[in-house]
Protein backbone atom coordinates (compact mmCIF):
# COMPACT_ATOMS: atom_id res chain seq x y z
CA UNK A 1 0.00 0.00 0.00
CA UNK A 2 1.29 3.47 -0.67
CA UNK A 3 1.01 6.95 1.31
CA UNK A 4 -2.10 7.84 -0.81
CA UNK A 5 -3.48 4.22 -0.07
CA UNK A 6 -3.06 4.79 3.79
CA UNK A 7 -4.35 8.16 3.67
CA UNK A 8 -7.55 7.34 2.23
CA UNK A 9 -8.02 4.23 4.31
CA UNK A 10 -6.97 6.33 7.53
CA UNK A 11 -8.80 9.27 6.20
CA UNK A 12 -5.96 11.79 8.20
CA UNK A 13 -3.37 14.12 6.02
CA UNK A 14 -0.44 14.14 6.28
CA UNK A 15 -0.22 17.51 7.69
CA UNK A 16 -2.42 16.64 10.38
CA UNK A 17 -0.23 13.49 11.03
CA UNK A 18 2.96 15.35 11.51
CA UNK A 19 0.86 17.68 14.12
CA UNK A 20 -0.39 14.73 15.53
CA UNK A 21 3.18 13.21 15.78
CA UNK A 22 4.76 16.04 16.94
CA UNK A 23 2.47 16.84 19.53
CA UNK A 24 2.64 13.10 20.95
CA UNK A 25 6.60 13.89 21.20
CA UNK A 26 6.09 16.89 23.04
CA UNK A 27 4.06 15.58 25.57
CA UNK A 28 6.70 12.45 25.93
CA UNK A 29 9.32 14.68 26.46
CA UNK A 30 7.69 17.03 28.50
CA UNK A 31 5.97 14.58 30.86
CA UNK A 32 9.42 13.85 33.00
CA UNK A 33 9.34 17.50 33.81
CA UNK A 34 5.67 18.06 34.64
CA UNK A 35 5.90 15.15 37.27
CA UNK A 36 8.84 16.40 38.21
CA UNK A 37 7.53 19.77 38.96
CA UNK A 38 4.17 17.87 40.25
CA UNK A 39 6.07 15.93 42.73
CA UNK A 40 8.26 19.45 44.66
CA UNK A 41 4.51 21.15 44.37
CA UNK A 42 3.08 19.05 46.54
CA UNK A 43 5.71 18.51 48.82
CA UNK A 44 7.70 15.68 48.14
CA UNK A 45 11.32 17.42 48.53
CA UNK A 46 14.34 15.79 48.06
CA UNK A 47 15.28 15.15 51.76
CA UNK A 48 12.16 13.37 52.29
CA UNK A 49 12.50 10.84 49.19
CA UNK A 50 16.11 10.37 50.38
CA UNK A 51 15.13 8.89 53.58
CA UNK A 52 13.02 6.47 51.89
CA UNK A 53 16.06 5.03 50.16
CA UNK A 54 18.17 5.11 53.32
CA UNK A 55 17.43 0.98 53.93
CA UNK A 56 15.07 -1.50 51.75
CA UNK A 57 11.44 -1.70 52.09
CA UNK A 58 10.12 -4.43 53.83
CA UNK A 59 10.64 -7.76 51.66
CA UNK A 60 12.57 -5.81 49.05
CA UNK A 61 9.64 -4.26 47.70
CA UNK A 62 10.54 -1.84 44.76
CA UNK A 63 8.18 1.44 45.25
CA UNK A 64 8.83 5.20 44.21
CA UNK A 65 7.71 7.76 46.90
CA UNK A 66 4.91 9.77 45.84
CA UNK A 67 3.43 12.96 47.11
CA UNK A 68 1.03 12.48 49.38
CA UNK A 69 -1.79 14.78 49.70
CA UNK A 70 -2.64 13.76 53.27
CA UNK A 71 0.81 14.44 55.25
CA UNK A 72 2.37 16.92 52.54
CA UNK A 73 5.43 14.70 52.39
CA UNK A 74 5.98 11.67 50.14
CA UNK A 75 4.65 8.56 50.84
CA UNK A 76 4.74 4.90 49.50
CA UNK A 77 1.88 1.70 49.63
CA UNK A 78 2.38 -2.23 49.35
CA UNK A 79 1.07 -5.24 50.60
CA UNK A 80 2.89 -7.28 52.70
CA UNK A 81 1.82 -10.79 53.97
CA UNK A 82 3.88 -10.65 57.74
CA UNK A 83 3.70 -7.97 60.45
CA UNK A 84 6.73 -5.44 60.30
CA UNK A 85 6.65 -3.21 63.15
CA UNK A 86 10.35 -4.59 64.12
CA UNK A 87 11.74 -4.63 61.24
CA UNK A 88 10.75 -0.51 60.57
CA UNK A 89 11.76 0.28 64.15
CA UNK A 90 14.91 -1.73 63.84
CA UNK A 91 16.08 0.12 60.38
CA UNK A 92 15.02 3.19 61.49
CA UNK A 93 16.85 3.34 64.90
CA UNK A 94 20.08 2.19 63.27
CA UNK A 95 19.83 5.11 60.30
CA UNK A 96 19.34 7.16 63.46
CA UNK A 97 16.31 7.99 63.93
CA UNK A 98 13.84 8.23 67.46
CA UNK A 99 11.66 5.41 67.27
CA UNK A 100 8.57 6.85 69.60
CA UNK A 101 5.92 3.99 69.20
CA UNK A 102 5.43 0.61 67.77
CA UNK A 103 2.52 -1.58 67.75
CA UNK A 104 1.85 -5.17 65.87
CA UNK A 105 -1.21 -3.82 64.46
CA UNK A 106 -3.83 -6.14 65.66
CA UNK A 107 -6.59 -3.95 65.06
CA UNK A 108 -8.25 -2.96 61.57
CA UNK A 109 -5.68 -0.10 60.53
CA UNK A 110 -3.73 2.65 62.30
CA UNK A 111 0.26 3.46 63.03
CA UNK A 112 2.90 1.03 63.25
CA UNK A 113 6.28 3.01 63.64
CA UNK A 114 6.31 6.35 64.22
CA UNK A 115 10.06 7.78 64.49
CA UNK A 116 11.22 11.41 64.10
CA UNK A 117 14.76 13.02 62.88
CA UNK A 118 16.45 16.58 61.83
CA UNK A 119 13.24 17.58 61.34
CA UNK A 120 11.25 15.14 60.10
CA UNK A 121 8.51 12.59 61.12
CA UNK A 122 8.37 8.69 59.36
CA UNK A 123 5.12 6.76 60.00
CA UNK A 124 4.48 3.42 59.11
CA UNK A 125 0.73 2.98 58.74
CA UNK A 126 -1.24 -0.37 57.64
CA UNK A 127 -4.84 -1.54 56.94
CA UNK A 128 -5.39 -5.19 58.03
CA UNK A 129 -6.22 -6.95 54.75
CA UNK A 130 -8.53 -9.35 56.77
CA UNK A 131 -10.94 -6.61 56.63
CA UNK A 132 -11.01 -6.88 53.30
CA UNK A 133 -13.92 -8.44 50.94
CA UNK A 134 -13.15 -11.36 50.54
CA UNK A 135 -10.40 -11.18 53.73
CA UNK A 136 -6.73 -12.26 52.61
CA UNK A 137 -3.61 -12.37 55.06
CA UNK A 138 -1.30 -9.74 55.71
CA UNK A 139 -0.92 -6.15 55.65
CA UNK A 140 -1.25 -2.86 53.07
CA UNK A 141 1.21 -0.90 54.22
CA UNK A 142 1.20 3.33 53.84
CA UNK A 143 4.42 4.96 54.40
CA UNK A 144 5.09 8.85 54.72
CA UNK A 145 7.55 10.56 55.28
CA UNK A 146 7.70 14.66 56.09
CA UNK A 147 8.33 17.34 57.80
CA UNK A 148 7.66 16.86 62.07
CA UNK A 149 4.82 18.54 62.62
CA UNK A 150 5.79 18.97 66.25
CA UNK A 151 8.62 21.43 65.08
CA UNK A 152 6.01 23.82 62.96
CA UNK A 153 6.26 27.57 65.17
CA UNK A 154 2.55 29.38 65.54
CA UNK A 155 2.89 32.86 65.77
CA UNK A 156 0.31 35.46 67.01
CA UNK A 157 1.38 38.58 65.14
CA UNK A 158 0.39 41.96 66.61
CA UNK A 159 -2.62 42.22 64.45
CA UNK A 160 -4.11 39.49 65.60
CA UNK A 161 -3.41 40.10 68.94
CA UNK A 162 -5.13 43.27 68.74
CA UNK A 163 -7.96 41.44 67.22
CA UNK A 164 -8.36 39.26 70.25
CA UNK A 165 -8.11 41.99 72.88
CA UNK A 166 -11.07 43.88 71.19
CA UNK A 167 -13.97 42.09 73.16
CA UNK A 168 -14.17 40.67 76.45
CA UNK A 169 -14.10 36.66 76.66
CA UNK A 170 -15.75 34.31 78.48
CA UNK A 171 -15.47 34.47 82.04
CA UNK A 172 -13.44 37.93 82.30
CA UNK A 173 -10.28 36.41 80.36
CA UNK A 174 -8.03 38.80 79.21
Amino acid sequence: MNLEGARDRIGIRPKRLVVLLLGFAVVLLAAPLVVGGFYSALGCSEEEREAFAEFPQYGGAKVEPLPSGVTGGCAVFYDTPERVSAHFAGQLKAHGWTVESRSEGGGFGGTLVEAYRDGYAYEVGYESRKFYSPPEPGLHLAIHVFEDPRKRTLSCDSEEKAALAEFPHYGGRT
